[in-house]
This record gives structure tokens, sequence and C-alpha cells, in this order.
């Protein structure tokens, strides 16, 4: 919302349509330019068409801020392994399929900024899939950053505090 109010032209990504459309209208109350489109980011091929889609329509990609992520509580135990891996998919995969889809867009202008969100739920009982997940962007966010410096891309992390309803 703030990225709109500053007169970023916003583009989200959204599974769920009404989640996207309520953003879009929350940007719009605020004075500022977006659109949703349905894109499942943990589908690499949705996500390269869709940024190819947001960089023909636009000119250009300047920042990619990716928020996927969620955790259920679930024990080691109790935790199927097919969990375990979804989990890891829907946290670190997601990230990757985004910015492995807009940077090529980045490069070429030597500009850009990607931003991941990440948690401080890092050790909490029953979500060690999540916290895995979170931490593997972390490593992730690093790497990329050192890869993409070159190009003047900055890429972080950002840790809310507290819990965001998603």
């Amino acid at each position: 919302v703030g990225l709109g109010a500053e007169g970023a032209q916003v583009v989200i990504w959204d599974t769920y349509e009404i989640g996207g459309m309520q953003t879009v209208e929350q940007i719009k109350a605020g004075g500022g330019k977006a659109v949703s489109e349905k894109v499942d980011v943990t589908q690499y091929g949705q996500v390269k068409d869709a940024a190819q889609r947001v960089a023909q329509r636009f000119g250009q990609v300047d920042i990619l801020v990716v928020t996927v992520g969620g955790g259920v509580f679930k024990f080691l135990k109790d935790m199927p392994a097919e969990f375990w891996h979804w989990q890891i998919d829907y946290n670190i995969k997601t990230v990757f399929n985004c910015s492995h889809a807009v940077a090529p867009h980045m490069i070429p202008r030597n500009y850009g900024k990607i931003l991941n969100f990440i948690s401080t739920t890092g050790g909490t009982p029953g979500l060690a899939g999540y916290g895995a997940g979170k931490a593997g962007i972390v490593a992730f966010t690093q790497t990329l950053a050192g890869e993409l410096a070159q190009h003047k891309i900055n890429v972080n992390c950002m840790t809310p505090q507290g819990t965001v309803l998603t």
C-alpha cells in the first residue's frame, strides 16, 4: 500500500483473486495505481509469464516484494514428509521463482530492489518446516545479494515483528 502511495505502479500476484483485489482497492484508496493478477507463485511457469507481462505493460520492473509464506503448527512426530516438503516449497521455492523470473528484467538496466519478507519464528515448536523455510530465505537472499550487487540490484530481507494476519 505504501509503495502505491509513493507513486509506484503496483502489480499484485495472488492465488486468491479476492485478496489481490482487496489490496488493489486499498492502494487506490490511498491515491495509488495498482492491478491484480491471479498467479500461483509456487508454479515457475506462471511466475515467469507474469513477470514478462509486467515488463511488457510497464516497460520495466524496479521493485520486487515477496511476502509469500505460511505455516501450520505440526510437531515432528506428527509431520508426514509431504507436509515438510510443502512447507519448504511454499516458503523458499516461491522466493526463488519470483526472483529468478524478475531479476532478468532488472539486470540489463543495472537497477532494481528485491525485498523478501521473513519471520522470527525460528525455533518455535511445531513450526519446523516454516522456520526452516524462512531461514532458507535468509541464506538465499544473502547469496542473491552478492550475485546481483555487480548489477546494482539491492536484495534484502525484512522481518516484521509480531504476527502478520495473512
